[in-house]
């Protein structure tokens, strides 16, 4: 880690603090998350730090805190499905987009020669960045205020997550209801196939009404493929009652 850090350094880390919502007790933690490993193979000192300790670190809390949230926010769901759920929130390409809401690319330390190769918008660089922050807030304030971070900034994708599967159970309950008044039916639903190796199976669900089939779906489990069946049943359904 640098001794000293320059007044420009020290005013941008102050201005990337304000975009982070975050003001760190040691700023030297942040420069260091914001060290590339090529800018400190080109320093004179050997003992130039950088930030692939903390990436190592930051992505560990970032999937302890992403975990945390799914299992006590959707306590009716198996490890397969939880971990499906994580998967979208724990991407590269969405730490992307995260990276780049706080222009954290403007303000790495880079070697010239990643410099001079557009570095600051590869997309590697800046989700290790981002984890790496993950990890010099952690270090900094302690878990509940790294939480706090994740959790703000994957907040809209939170949202959305919640509101597809409250939309996802709305599918089968309302066939069920809409069935069971206008024919005093219960959907039935079956498994008619399922393709693809063990840990990437795609079902293929039908569901049927007094013997006939209103709707077929697709999906990763078969929940999520009786959902589709639901959804277009639904549909048929309700073009048939026009």
């Amino acid at each position: 880690m640098r001794d000293n850090l320059d007044c420009s350094r020290q005013q941008e880390l102050q201005s990337f603090q304000k975009l982070v919502g975050y003001s760190f007790r040691d700023v030297k933690l942040l420069d260091k998350a914001l060290t590339h490993r090529s800018f400190a193979h080109e320093r004179i000192r050997e003992d130039t730090e950088y930030n692939q300790r903390l990436e190592f670190l930051g992505d560990a809390i970032l999937g302890m805190v992403v975990s945390e949230y799914l299992y006590h926010r959707f306590p009716q769901y198996l490890e397969g499905k939880l971990s499906k759920m994580k998967s979208m929130l724990v991407n590269g390409t969405l730490l992307v987009c995260k990276a780049k809401e706080i222009q954290l690319g403007q303000y790495f330390l880079l070697g010239r020669g990643e410099e001079s190769t557009g570095g600051r918008d590869r997309t590697s660089l800046l989700a290790d960045g981002f984890e790496a922050l993950i990890g010099s807030i952690y270090l900094d304030g302690g878990l509940s205020v790294c939480r706090r971070f994740i959790l703000e900034r994957l907040q809209p994708e939170l949202e959305k997550l919640e509101l597809d599967e409250v939309e996802e159970k709305d599918y089968k309950s309302n066939l069920q209801e809409y069935a069971q008044a206008g024919l005093g039916q219960v959907p039935f639903y079956q498994v008619v196939s399922t393709q693809g190796p063990s840990h990437q199976k795609i079902f293929e669900v039908t569901v049927s009404l007094q013997g006939k089939v209103y709707g077929k779906g697709q999906g990763g489990t078969k929940k999520s493929a009786e959902q589709q069946a639901a959804r277009q049943a639904l549909e048929k359904l309700k073009e048939k009652d026009k």
